[in-house]
């Protein structure tokens, strides 16, 4: 369905390519939002911001005892 000129900006970053489908699919469904998605890697998220306007981005870093090492993506988006 194409995006509204209106629509909300979801960028879907995570690095297992199949739960990435399954939210993109759910929300896609959606008129109000305008979905990208691309890996869980800084020069992915920043190249997928750049191409397209973003609104919310989401995130899925794993547990917090992972120990995310590039927590510094977030640190870089505001």
């Amino acid at each position: 369905m194409p995006a509204t000129s209106n629509a909300i900006g979801v960028l879907i970053a995570d690095s297992n390519q199949t739960q990435r489908q399954l939210l993109v699919t759910a929300l896609r469904r959606r008129p109000e939002f305008h979905i990208n998605y691309c890996g869980l890697e800084a020069e992915s998220i920043f190249a997928a911001m750049s191409s397209t306007p973003t609104d919310v981005i989401v995130l899925n870093v794993g547990h917090p005892s992972d120990g995310w090492e590039n927590m510094t993506i977030v640190r870089r988006l505001t």
